[in-house]
């Protein structure tokens, strides 16, 4: 990003989603239960989803550039610029949540990572608000997000109509991905092909411990899971419902309403659809 004389635009709002406080991991101790516990020696819990904390430094211009090859690739706490250059945004514009979200473009495209316990295994659903730079083309922002062990999927935000610096327009989305170990990180990255100092704005990342079932394939949402085989997204209802089948859950219709078939018990963890570890 770059200081700009003219205006910045902005997005339309999307729908919200919930963020919740930080919070260590341990094991599931029944539904929705917030994890806690010591997290390992080696890696901590998820922490700053909103980027509030850390050495911000504004020199006037509404935002900090942080590079990945400067001490300053560490400035957000729990968090490190891994390549390229990222905006901490301050006061240019409004953020989703609190005080200060990031342009994933800086002088040019970067990425941002930060690396939390898991349990090897588990599913874990990523949240997050995604709008958009608007201020030098393209009219799409692309954000590659990215797991260790896990496919990279990659999220459009379209420039829209109606705009403002005090709107964003933050949209939430959804990334889902099995932990492959007790130390997952999480990366999200411009698109590499712009090297625009405007890119995708993100905020509001929210990490959940989430016990997927069939029943949550139907009304769009097989949008938001992976195969928890293969790590790959769904694409298309009948497939998600498919996969589930398979592990004899039924997943649309259940007598119960709980995504098995009537009568079935519980998981070994628990009813839980999942808990929230930010």
């Amino acid at each position: 990003m770059k200081a700009f004389a003219g205006r910045r635009p902005s997005a339309r709002h999307g729908a919200p989603w919930l963020a919740v406080p930080v919070a260590a991991f341990g094991l599931l101790a029944g539904p929705l239960a917030v994890l806690g516990g010591p997290a390992s020696a080696a890696t901590t819990a998820f922490q700053n989803g909103s980027f509030e904390t850390g050495s911000y430094t504004d020199a006037g211009s509404g935002f900090m550039t942080l590079d990945a090859n400067t001490t300053s690739a560490t400035a957000i706490t729990g968090w490190s610029v891994t390549s390229g250059t990222v905006d901490w945004v301050g006061s240019y514009w409004t953020a989703e949540n609190g005080s200060y979200s990031l342009d994933m473009n800086g002088n040019g495209p970067g990425a941002i990572a930060q690396t939390f316990s898991t349990v090897q295994g588990r599913t874990y659903s990523v949240q997050f608000y995604l709008a958009g730079n608007f201020e030098c083309d393209p009219a799409t922002r692309i954000l590659d997000v990215s797991a260790t062990g896990g496919t990279t999927r990659a999220y459009r935000f379209a420039e829209p109509t109606d705009y403002s610096l005090t709107n964003m327009g933050w949209t939430g989305e959804t990334y889902t991905f099995v932990a492959s170990g007790t130390a997952t990180t999480l990366t999200f990255a411009a698109d590499t092909n712009d090297q625009s100092a405007c890119g995708p704005a993100l905020d509001n990342v929210s990490v959940t411990e989430t016990l997927t079932s069939g029943s949550q394939c139907k009304d769009g949402g097989w949008r938001g899971i992976t195969d928890p085989v293969t790590g790959t997204p769904y694409r298309n209802q009948g497939q998600c419902v498919s996969s589930f089948a398979r592990e004899g859950d039924t997943p649309i219709g259940a007598p119960d309403g709980s995504g098995r078939p009537s009568g079935a018990g519980e998981p070994a963890d628990g009813p839980g659809q999942g808990h929230h570890v930010r």
